[in-house]
């Protein structure tokens, strides 16, 4: 995974860490930024997996280095909340992470699986490689076409072996569920909007799951106001399980 989200510590205190990303626009993605913070908090803990995220987003990184600065907010027994800051000469995002010990004694509760069809081995890769796409391999369920289109749902998985343990798992779940969301910030009968923005995104963890695996995302618009688009999601298993919910709110701006 070190080649994918290229983490390293650069302060004494453990708690700074930085990321050289390998082309200037991956960057630039907010999945990206979000699965390196996970990878940076997790590092700050022992014994805890991610059970949720909250990214508000400020600014696009610039080509280069881009720091994350973690700050321990609550270091407790059973919970840590870490604060992460994503920079580089100006802020460009904050992100607040719950990080959880096991529970096994705790109450367990799951819905009915969802009986999905697909085989995501069967259905056309999305190639789109100058974006920094190429991290993940994305299948999506409608086909895959030229220019403007909604392509929830989709099946992702990372495009190289991600490795073992909760932190690769949490971190390759960030990395799928903001992919294509804000095409989903307009209407369907509106088709494309002129700009549609990510401006916070939040995500949380339900189910064990290993980074490798596929999983399949699935998004809606589920209000417009005041030029503000909010889009809910779920992220399941191949065996139709929930394995995790997000939500994003994005602006959006008309043609």
């Amino acid at each position: 995974m070190e080649w994918l989200l290229p983490v390293r510590a650069v302060s004494e205190d453990g708690l700074s860490f930085e990321v050289v990303p390998y082309s200037e626009l991956l960057g630039t993605y907010g999945s990206f930024l979000m699965a390196c913070a996970v990878r940076s908090a997790s590092r700050t803990v022992e014994g805890m997996a991610l059970t949720s995220l909250n990214a508000q987003f400020l600014a696009s990184p610039k080509a280069g280095p881009i720091r994350f600065d973690v700050e321990a907010t609550r270091s407790g027994r059973s919970v840590a909340v870490r604060r992460v800051v994503v920079g580089q000469e100006h802020q460009c995002a904050v992100m607040a992470l719950s990080i959880a010990a096991p529970a096994p004694d705790g109450a367990q509760w799951d819905s009915e699986p969802i009986p999905l069809g697909e085989v995501p081995e069967s259905l056309e890769k999305f190639e789109e490689k100058a974006t920094g796409q190429s991290l993940l391999d994305l299948r999506p369920i409608g086909g895959v076409a030229k220019g403007y289109q909604r392509r929830h749902p989709y099946w992702a998985r990372p495009a190289e072996p991600f490795g073992d343990g909760k932190e690769a798992a949490a971190a390759a779940i960030a990395l799928a569920s903001d992919h294509f969301v804000t095409s989903l910030a307009t209407p369907a009968e509106e088709g494309a909007p002129g700009l549609s923005v990510t401006l916070d995104h939040s995500l949380w963890i339900h189910r064990e799951t290993h980074a490798d695996d596929w999983l399949r995302f699935d998004a809606a618009l589920i209000a417009v106001q005041d030029g503000r688009a909010t889009i809910r999601g779920s992220v399941s298993d191949v065996a139709g399980r929930l394995v995790a919910s997000f939500v994003q709110q994005a602006m959006r701006r008309g043609k």
